[in-house]
């Protein structure tokens, strides 16, 4: 009982470490429920596009276990360095370690009931909100909220293994050592850093090497690898920089005795230093998680947006077929036996697709290009063309009409595999167009009446396919019942050499992938929003505790309140502003390689992407700020309490 009410009074004593923590945590926690109930309903597993849904909510479920362990023992040292003083207080009077082992474990036991109770309650209240958030975004999904009694166990498991693996971590470093380094181990830096020169000469190549990847022109092929070994250089050089490379420079500031005498500059100079070292992994960590949540936001948002956009991408009107033969008389017999008419009919003769990678006005056919080539190219009949768009263009020998869908200028002569054509004119839109092979890198069609031509530019003989697209009229119920009659033929026109799509299933497909990453991209920046904020929360506190006897000497040395209260705000603020210049600058640099990986989703928009990212930016900024200057009054307070 004795020891019960030590742990009581420890975890009182820390309220404004423990309060923000538990709220934290809870949340975590509530979400952690949240997404294994939706996992474990068996509506979601029905659902149209369940698979992509399904994938990203146990994504979702894994990445927030791991954030819920890490913030855990992060949040904790906090706490426990606070407490730890009273139990070196403690040894000394006598108690055993063993003793403050079992405090310690009565501390897990009561956070682990106020976590489990505040999370479970929180996310059963936000239950609905997340359904109904799900059915908002994914306009296919349709579904009752469900309450899964498996996953308040599968909850109380997973965060009793976090708590079990935050104790033993605690219980071993009581058990390995001495009452001194117990006592004192809230006065111990974040780091100590030897060879401080050389690591931030590594940091800045890092750096510079994960933003040269960011930024040289990749095809799709190399993008996504490229981009993953630039996010890997891009973090070893953020904690160098925070660790070494900021030091290092602010350190060479000193040996200017003009700058670093002076009156203004002395003592935010020597507190830089200070600082930098003390929060070196605090500060890259809130680099991280903003770049993170930016590039979350953008990206999401962006695929969202234009999500309608690549849904007329893949199918730009009700019904639309590639074929190499006619299946008019199947459709017809599926048409009436729904009850609904195929009207507004379109149609483009086109050659069969190849890949393509573009090397500055060069287009290269890659006969083992897939879903991650540049481009898919693709010649049109020039009759055909005139047919469907309503024009009268006549072309020369070696001439061509192009149209790039991606809105790339195109120069007046281009090289396709080496030959150059000549463009008389660059096609801005067609009337009906879709992706021949249903995929969604940027089409380039190349318009021409020439098989000789169109040899040379598909490297093999050009084999003319069918492209026809139907508005489907009729009630709702007779256009879904047509819809099921089309999906369960399938096979059947694949026999045939024919692709039949709906749009209705096109957009089911892309409301799903993209709905579901919004949604899980939703919580994730929820959630490293709140690790960034209570990250600079407890930085402020733990800073506030430190210096208030630094700010106390300063008085007693002569300095006045004033002076030292500004220098203290003047370094502050540039100490928990330099991850957000960071993390925006590692956004700004890493746009050019996300936009190449948007491709292979269908996104070229490259507007909508930059708008995008301005708002992020601005909003992030506005919310970063406000978190900065309300900490900030926690900070304030403790350097001045006296």
């Amino acid at each position: 009982m004795f020891n019960l009410k030590i742990a009581f009074n420890n975890l009182s004593k820390n309220k404004a470490l423990v309060v923000p923590y538990v709220i934290t945590m809870s949340i975590f926690v509530g979400f952690f429920y949240n997404l294994l109930n939706l996992a474990l309903d068996n509506q979601i597993k029905n659902l149209s596009g369940n698979k992509i849904i399904d994938n990203l909510i146990i994504l979702g479920i894994t990445v927030i276990g791991l954030i819920m362990l890490f913030y855990g023992k992060y949040a904790n040292k906090f706490i426990s360095d606070n407490r730890n003083r009273n139990m070196g207080i403690l040894l000394m009077l006598g108690i055993s370690k063993k003793e403050i082992s079992l405090i310690v474990l009565y501390e897990k036991i009561i956070l682990f009931l106020f976590n489990i109770l505040g999370g479970l309650l929180l996310g059963i209240s936000y239950n609905k909100f997340a359904y109904l958030l799900l059915e908002k975004i994914c306009d296919s999904v349709k579904a009752n909220v469900n309450y899964n009694y498996m996953s308040v166990i599968y909850t109380v498991i997973m965060l009793l293994i976090i708590y079990l693996i935050i104790y033993i971590s605690e219980f071993n470093f009581i058990r390995n050592s001495s009452i001194n380094a117990i006592f004192n181990s809230s006065s111990k830096g974040e780091h100590k850093v030897k060879y401080q020169a050389l690591i931030a000469v590594l940091s800045l190549i890092c750096l510079v090497v994960g933003y040269s990847i960011a930024l040289y022109p990749h095809n799709l092929t190399t993008s996504f690898r490229s981009f993953i070994l630039a996010v890997l250089f891009v973090i070893i050089g953020i904690f160098g920089i925070f660790f070494s490379t900021l030091i290092y420079l602010i350190s060479c500031l000193k040996r200017n005795k003009k700058f670093y005498y002076n009156n203004k500059f002395f003592v935010m100079t020597a507190e830089m230093i200070h600082r930098l070292k003390e929060n070196a992994f605090s500060l890259a960590s809130i680099c991280i998680l903003s770049t993170i949540t930016l590039i979350s936001i953008s990206v999401l948002g962006s695929l969202y947006i234009e999500r309608n956009s690549i849904v007329s991408q893949i199918s730009p009107r009700d019904l639309t077929i590639q074929s190499v033969t006619n299946v008019n008389k199947e459709l017809d017999s599926l048409s009436k036996k729904a009850s609904v008419t195929l009207c507004k009919k379109k149609e483009l003769i086109v050659s069969q697709s190849v890949y393509a990678n573009m090397n500055k006005n060069d287009i290269i056919v890659d006969k083992n290009g897939g879903v991650t080539s540049d481009y898919q190219l693709t010649c049109v009949s020039l009759n055909s063309f005139n047919k469907s768009n309503n024009t009268h263009y006549g072309l020369k020998k070696n001439e061509v009409l192009v149209y790039f869908q991606n809105k790339r200028n195109v120069p007046d002569d281009i090289y396709i595999n080496h030959q150059k054509l000549k463009v008389k004119k660059q096609i801005k839109s067609l009337k009906f167009m879709f992706s021949p092979q249903r995929a969604l890198m940027p089409n380039i069609f190349v318009i021409t009446n020439n098989k000789n031509i169109a040899k040379k530019i598909l490297l093999q003989n050009p084999r003319m396919i069918y492209m026809q697209g139907y508005t489907v009229n009729g009630s709702e119920t007779c256009k879904n019942e047509f819809y099921n009659l089309i999906n369960n033929n399938s096979n059947n026109f694949k026999y045939q050499g024919a692709n039949v799509v709906t749009k209705k299933f096109s957009k089911v497909l892309v409301n799903s992938l993209f709905g579901g990453l919004l949604f899980i991209g939703i919580i994730f920046s929820i959630i490293f929003a709140i690790l960034t904020i209570i990250t600079i929360y407890y930085r402020q506190l733990s800073e506030g505790t430190k210096d208030q006897k630094e700010y106390i000497k300063l008085k007693k040395l002569g300095m006045s309140e004033d002076l030292i209260k500004k220098s203290i705000h003047i370094e502050m603020f540039w100490i928990f502003m330099l991850p957000l210049m960071f993390s925006i600058l590692n956004l700004i640099v890493s746009s050019p390689i996300l936009l190449k990986n948007m491709q292979i989703f269908g996104f070229n928009n490259n507007l909508i992407f930059i708008k995008t990212i301005i708002i992020s930016i601005g909003i992030y900024i506005i919310c970063y700020v406000l978190t900065y200057f309300l900490t900030s009054r926690i900070y304030q307070y403790k350097i001045t309490k006296n």
